[in-house]
This record gives structure tokens, C-alpha cells and sequence, in this order.
């Protein structure tokens, strides 16, 4: 019985911090500035060497 509680109140949260995420998108915050150039994650922020 309490693990079937725990389950629910884990997917609970993880249903919560998914919504959260997905809402922050929708409204424009997110942890990428949009500046590629600095980031280094982006494809465009990769140096090439010539």
C-alpha cells in the first residue's frame, strides 16, 4: 500500500515539473540567452578549424 502511494506522489511530481517546464517554454523562459555564439552548445557557437 505505501509503495503504491509513493509511485503516485513521484508521478505527481515529475507530472508537475514537466508542466512547469513546458510552460516556461510557452512563455519564453528558458536557460538558452539565444546567443549561439557563446553557448557552445549550439551547432552555430562550434568553432570550425580551418
Amino acid at each position: 500500500m505505501i509503495n503504491f502511494l509513493i509511485i503516485i506522489l513521484l508521478a505527481a511530481v515529475v507530472g508537475l515539473v514537466i508542466f512547469s517546464l513546458i510552460n516556461d517554454r510557452k512563455t519564453g523562459k528558458s536557460s538558452c540567452g539565444g546567443d549561439c555564439a557563446s553557448c557552445g552548445l549550439c551547432s552555430g557557437g562550434k568553432k570550425r578549424q580551418s
